[in-house]
């Protein structure tokens, strides 16, 4: 949490398999946990969807890599998510930044992708980041704020 916070009030954990289905599935905890009326839902879900897509399309694909952790917890002013895959330490998470127009938006569309971690960064006020494990697992927090 950030500094000075208070202790988390929810902490909540999940591990999904690494396929395609694995954003709705991480969408459907989110909303479970959190419930439909959650002032911050949408945007955690959006979050929540875009961190899950980037470990399923980033990480090493091999036996025993097929997961993906979900991690959530919650204080009076965030809802922090932490997401872990196997990893791939030759793939480090870039933020390409979001267009101030919408015409710069169209040459991007020949190549989609590549905005979701920019979409988090606005979202999140800049307050996320990554590292790996001592396992080379990647891990990538954000905190969205309330």
């Amino acid at each position: 949490m950030r500094s000075g916070g208070t202790a988390p009030t929810r902490l909540r954990r999940a591990t999904l398999h690494q396929d395609p289905y694995a954003p709705q599935h991480a969408r459907l905890a989110v909303r479970t946990w959190l419930g439909t009326t959650h002032p911050a839902l949408y945007d955690i879900e959006l979050v929540v969807s875009e961190l899950v897509t980037n470990a399923v399309k980033h990480a090493l694909k091999g036996p025993d890599r097929d997961w993906v952790r979900l991690r959530l917890d919650e204080d009076a002013s965030c809802v922090r998510l932490v997401v872990t895959d196997p990893g791939n330490p030759g793939s480090e998470p870039q933020c390409r930044p979001l267009p101030a127009d919408w015409n710069d938006w169209i040459p991007r569309m020949k190549q989609p992708g590549g905005m979701g971690l920019a979409t988090i960064t606005a979202i999140c006020d800049g307050a996320w980041g990554t590292y790996l494990t001592e396992r080379e697992e990647r891990v990538v927090w954000c905190c969205v704020p309330l």
